[in-house]
C-alpha cells in the first residue's frame, strides 16, 4: 500500500488551503481535509478507509481522485479473486498492485470466505465471513452470510449484529467441542502472527523507512544534520577525550567537572535527544518512535543514562559498560552519516525514464495527444547522479510535459525519445546527458525564447532553478535523426560506489 507522502506540492496546498478558506475557497479546503482523513484511514490499514474514501464528493478534485482510484482497484481486487477462484497464478501480484492503488471494497470478503469455505479452509472462511458482517452487516448477502457462518461452525452464534469477535458459549457440563478448541487455537495462533506483522510493519528500522519515502529525504537530510552537528558531535563527541580518560581511570577533576557539565548540566541528555528524535519522526511522519523500531537508535538511548551516571559517580565507573554506551553513540553516529552521504543518490535508467514518463502520461492534459512513436532508452548501464530522487522526477516531468504540449499543435507522425548519454570532460568528470526530443513544430529558436521569459512557476523555469541546486544546466538543441529539437538536462555523474544506495529507491 502506498503510504501517505509530502511532495512539495502538497506542501504548497497545506500553505494556500487556509487561503483559499477566506477567499470562497471553503469547499476546496473541505475536499482536501476529508481526503487526508480518509487517506489516514487507509494508511492505518483502518476497516473503515473504503466508505471513507466512497464518501468523497467526485465534484471535487479529491474527490474524483478518490473515485478514479477506487474504481482501478476494484478491478484488480475484483481479478485477483477471480484468479484465485480458477487456481491461475498472479493473485499476489494483482493484490499487491491493488494495494498500492486503494482500499479493498469489503463486499469481496463475501468471495473470499466462500472459495475458502469451498477449499475446506474453515477458519481461513470464518475470518473472512467475520470481517465481511462486522461492515456489511445490513447488506442483502448479510442474512445469507450469517447463516452460511453458522453452518461452517456448526451452531448459531451470531446475532443480527455480530460482535468483532465471537466466543462460542461454553457449558458447565461439558468440555468444548474439538471444534470449539480448534477456533479458540486458530484465533491465538492469528493474534500472534497479527502482532508479528504489526510490529514488523509499523517498527522498522530508519534506512528501511528511508527507502520507501524519496520525497522526504531532503527534509529528513536536515533533520539528521541537526541530530548529528548539535547532539551527537558538541553534546557527546565534544566529550570524548574526557571521557576516554574516565574510562582508563586516568581522569583528573577538571576532566571530571567537564563531562559532568556536558552530560548533567543544562538540558539534561535524554530530554535533548527526545527533542531531536522528534524531530526526525515527525519529518517521517511515524507512528512509533525509532527506538521501538530501530536497534541502533534503541541502543543510544539506553546508552545516554550511562554516560551521565558515569559523570556524576564518585566512585571508578564501571568501565565495560560507560565503553560499550560509547560504543554504541559512536556506531550511530557512523551511520547516520553514512546515510545522510546517500540520500541525495539517484540511478538514471530506463526504469526510472519509464516510470516518469508513464506518470506524466497519466495526467489528463497529456494524456489526451496521441503519439505515434515513443523510445525510450538507450541508457548506459551503471549510470546514477547525485541529486534528489524528487527533484529529477519534477525536472523530467516538467520537460516531458512540455514535449508533449508541443507535440499537440504539431502534425502527425508525432515522435517522442528520451535517452541518456555520459561524455567525458576535459577536467576528467563525466557528464550525463538525459535527452529528451520530440518532432513538434515549435523549434530551438522558438523555444529558446519562451524559456528565457519563463518565470520560476512555469516548467521550464522550475526545471532551471531545480537543476541550479546541483550545479547541473538545461540545454536546447537540434535533434536529430528526424527529431526537431532536444531539451538536454546535463549533471554530473555520481562519484560514488556501484553498492546499493539509500536513493536506488528515490
Amino acid at each position: 500500500m502506498v503510504s501517505g507522502r509530502t511532495n512539495p506540492l502538497s506542501l504548497l496546498a497545506c500553505l494556500c488551503l487556509p487561503l483559499l478558506a477566506g477567499c470562497g475557497g471553503s469547499a476546496a479546503l473541505q475536499d482536501e481535509l476529508a481526503w487526508r482523513e480518509a487517506e489516514g484511514l487507509w494508511q492505518r490499514w483502518e476497516p473503515t478507509a473504503y466508505d471513507a474514501w466512497r464518501q468523497l464528493d467526485p465534484k471535487y478534485p479529491r474527490g474524483r481522485e478518490a473515485k478514479a482510484r477506487l474504481e482501478k482497484a476494484d478491478a484488480l481486487y475484483r481479478r485477483a479473486v477471480e484468479l484465485l477462484r480458477t487456481d491461475q497464478p498472479g493473485v499476489s501480484e494483482t493484490v499487491d498492485e491493488a494495494k498500492a492503488v486503494a482500499p479493498m471494497d469489503p463486499a469481496l470478503y463475501l468471495s473470499l470466505a466462500r472459495i475458502a469455505r469451498d477449499r475446506g479452509k474453515e477458519l481461513r472462511a470464518g475470518d473472512f465471513y467475520v470481517k465481511y458482517l462486522a461492515q456489511r452487516s445490513t447488506s442483502p448477502a448479510a442474512a445469507a452470510a450469517r447463516g452460511e457462518l453458522n453452518a461452517l461452525i456448526g451452531e448459531r452464534i451470531f446475532n443480527e449484529d455480530p460482535p468483532e469477535i465471537i466466543t462460542p458459549p461454553v457449558k458447565p457440563d461439558r468440555p468444548w467441542p474439538v471444534g470449539y478448541l480448534a477456533i479458540a487455537a486458530g484465533l491465538l495462533g492469528g493474534g500472534i502472527a497479527f502482532f508479528i506483522w504489526y510490529r514488523r510493519r509499523h517498527f522498522r528500522p530508519l534506512r528501511e523507512i528511508v527507502v520507501e519515502r524519496p520525497e522526504l529525504h531532503q527534509t529528513i537530510a536536515y533533520q539528521i544534520g541537526c541530530l548529528r552537528h548539535e547532539f551527537l558531535k558538541h553534546r557527546i563527541g565534544a566529550a570524548g577525550d574526557a571521557l576516554q580518560a574516565l574510562i582508563r581511570g586516568q581522569a583528573s577533576p577538571e576532566q571530571r567537572r567537564f563531562l559532568e557539565e556536558r552530560f548533567c548540566k543544562g538540558e539534561p541528555l535524554l530530554a535533548a535527544w527526545r527533542a531531536h528524535m522528534g524531530g526526525l519522526q515527525r519529518s517521517l511522519g511515524l507512528r512509533f518512535t525509532l527506538a521501538q523500531g530501530d536497534p541502533l537508535f534503541r541502543a543510544a538511548q539506553r546508552a545516554l543514562p550511562v554516560l551521565a551516571r558515569a559523570a556524576t559517580r564518585a566512585s571508578p565507573a564501571a568501565t565495560k559498560r560507560v565503553e560499550l554506551a560509547w560504543e554504541q553513540l559512536e556506531r550511530l553516529d557512523r551511520e547516520l552519516a553514512s546515510l545522510l552521504a546517500r540520500l541525495a543518490f539517484c540511478p538514471v535508467d530506463e526504469a526510472l525514464l519509464h516510470e516518469v514518463l508513464q506518470s506524466t502520461r497519466s495526467e489528463w492534459a497529456s494524456g489526451k495527444i496521441e503519439l505515434d512513436e515513443v523510445v525510450v532508452g538507450p541508457v548506459p548501464v551503471g549510470v546514477a547522479v547525485d541529486v534528489y530522487g524528487t527533484d529529477l522526477r519534477i525536472v523530467l516531468k516538467n520537460i516531458f510535459r512540455n514535449a508533449i504540449a508541443a507535440l499537440g499543435d504539431s502534425p502527425r507522425p508525432r515522435r517522442l525519445a528520451v535517452d541518456v548519454l555520459v561524455e567525458l570532460e576535459p577536467t576528467g568528470q563525466e557528464v550525463v546527458r538525459i535527452r529528451v526530443r520530440d518532432s513538434s513544430r515549435h523549434g530551438v529558436e522558438a523555444m529558446g525564447a519562451a524559456t528565457e521569459v519563463a518565470g520560476v512557476e512555469h516548467g521550464l523555469g522550475i526545471v532551471r532553478t531545480a537543476l541550479l541546486r546541483y550545479d547541473g544546466s538545461l540545454q536546447l538543441g537540434p535533434g536529430g535523426d528526424g527529431y526537431a529539437k532536444a531539451v538536454i538536462v546535463r549533471l554530473f555523474r555520481s562519484l560514488s560506489g556501484s553498492d546499493t544506495k539509500v536513493g536506488e529507491a528515490a
